[in-house]
């Protein structure tokens, strides 16, 4: 099962929402002469989530000299403490970003301390193209990225908020550069006009500002106050995380770890997961509907109730109609599935031969299917603890690893064979409540979901999905957050249960 306290994509998204991103300098035209000083400061802001303070973010704006000419340098420092059930931890991140006098980004540095697990990002603009290096244990990975034509830097929609021109209607896209996730990020902004903000015990007029990350499925809020300075930011959909401008005394006084269950707990037992063939809960949350929050899956069924509620019905999956299918597998909207990346290196040799050494000779699609579930099942060692491989590759070079190291392997092997995989954030049922985790559905004439950490080739009805994609860097950050908006927030109670 997916333990939280060591799912690194809550962390990489917290990291990477805390401040602003990259974004297109030609969306808000940069005057003829710029004071670079007017941008150059520092500020404190408090970090809270779910209502509680947790944590802190510093950033700082220094004018700096170079070959270039002129530029700003940009820190910020990020500290946020959580506890697993085992003692308080702390995620640390700092952020260097160096910008040109046109405003435009340079490069970027990231160092990030997962509770223990270090991972360090460096990204240098060439020309078009963005050069990306990371390093993560003893794991070293390059890539290039080619950039858009709204490619730029936020600090054009700072200087415009400084300089009081930004209107208040304003509405504009930009690509940004998340280095966190190491992906470029297409938002939408949106000024929404002014309302009133409470900075330091004071009200002022600032202006509010909607930014929306449709491939990630998430949206924030600014609130700039008339100087530019941001004095609040909100991330609802992002365990309700909230920076507010304070004092550094007030940003460091009130740190106090938050404490997250591994699991959504229920009343009612259920007993043996997998024999379980039907089950029916009622969903709540306080805040996201829960029909939002759990998906209309292939099977499972959501049914809204009342402005916040739902009833999700949940039925174990069948073989029915998956035999005579042969390899490979090909249709319209499969490839995608199909396709290898940097996560799922599914045309790698290695995979490719190991595929093959599994499969031998079948061509019976569902038949190879189940060789492939029961292999990694048989021979992938059982963990829950950090650090953990975060590719295919790396899973089939150390052989162990919890669900989503199972669930990636997976998604590789049949690729590589001709199969089209996706890879499924959800929940499951075991003794007490819905433990996270991790799993697949496979395209055999239909979606069939298939559990490689159980040993599953249908799931029992105990496995409620969250979301599901084909495991590129985006769409696992898209996945993982599904999860992360659950936490904390989502309350299941069993109505009906059935087993066989």
């Amino acid at each position: 099962m997916h333990e939280l306290g060591k799912a690194s994509p809550i962390i990489m998204l917290l990291c990477a929402l805390s401040a602003p991103a990259s974004c297109a300098a030609d969306a808000l035209p940069l005057p003829k002469h710029v004071d670079l000083k007017t941008l150059a400061g520092d500020g404190w802001y408090r970090a809270s989530l779910l209502g509680k303070p947790v944590g802190y973010l510093h950033s700082e704006m220094t004018v700096i000299g170079g070959e270039g000419g002129p530029g700003l340098r940009s820190v910020e420092r990020m500290s946020v403490k959580f506890d697993f059930g085992k003692g308080p931890l702390a995620l640390e991140s700092t952020l260097v970003t160096q910008y040109g006098k046109d405003l435009k980004p340079r490069s970027y540095h990231v160092q990030q301390d997962e509770f223990g697990r270090l991972k360090t990002v460096d990204a240098v603009v060439k020309g078009d193209q963005l050069e990306v290096s990371t390093v993560a244990g003893d794991t070293q990975q390059q890539k290039t990225l080619a950039l858009g034509p709204n490619f730029g830097s936020e600090l054009a929609f700072g200087l415009a908020a400084v300089q009081g021109t930004l209107p208040d209607d304003a509405q504009f896209d930009f690509q940004g550069f998340v280095p966190e996730l190491e992906l470029l990020v297409d938002f939408s902004v949106k000024c929404l006009g002014r309302e009133p903000v409470t900075v330091d015990g004071e009200k002022i007029d600032a202006l509010k500002v909607s930014f929306s990350a449709k491939s990630l499925g998430l949206e924030m809020q600014w609130w700039l106050a008339p100087g530019g300075d941001l004095v609040r930011q909100e991330v609802p959909g992002l365990m309700g995380l909230v920076l507010e401008k304070v004092s550094e005394e007030e940003a460091l006084k009130t740190i106090a770890p938050i404490a997250i269950g591994d699991h959504i707990p229920v009343e009612a037992r259920m007993g043996d997961t997998r024999r379980l063939t039907y089950v029916r809960l009622k969903a709540d949350s306080p805040g996201t509907p829960a029909a939002e929050l759990v998906p209309e899956m292939p099977l499972q069924h959501v049914a809204a109730k009342g402005a916040r509620g739902a009833e999700i019905e949940v039925k174990a999956g069948t073989e029915t109609g998956l035999q005579g299918v042969k390899l490979p597998i090909r249709g319209k909207g499969l490839d995608e599935y199909l396709a290898a990346n940097d996560i799922v290196q599914s045309d790698a040799p290695a995979i490719v031969a190991k595929a093959k050494e599994i499969v031998g000779d079948e061509k019976d699609a569902w038949k190879a299917a189940r060789k492939l579930v029961g292999w990694v099942y048989d021979k992938m060692g059982k963990v829950d603890h950090d650090p953990r491989p975060s590719s295919a590759l790396e899973c089939l070079e150390m052989m162990n690893g919890d669900c989503s190291e199972h669930a990636t392997l997976l998604t590789a092997l049949t690729r590589a064979v001709g199969i089209p995989s996706r890879f499924v954030t959800g929940v499951i049922y075991v003794n007490d409540g819905y433990y996270y985790h991790a799993w697949n559905e496979l395209y055999i004439n239909r979606w069939v979901s298939v559990d490689p950490t159980w040993g599953e080739h249908t799931i029992d009805a105990g496995h409620l999905a969250l979301a599901s994609g084909s495991l590129t860097a985006e769409s696992f950050a898209r996945t993982n957050l599904a999860a992360v908006r659950c936490m904390g927030v989502l309350t299941l109670e069993v109505i009906e249960h059935r087993s066989k």
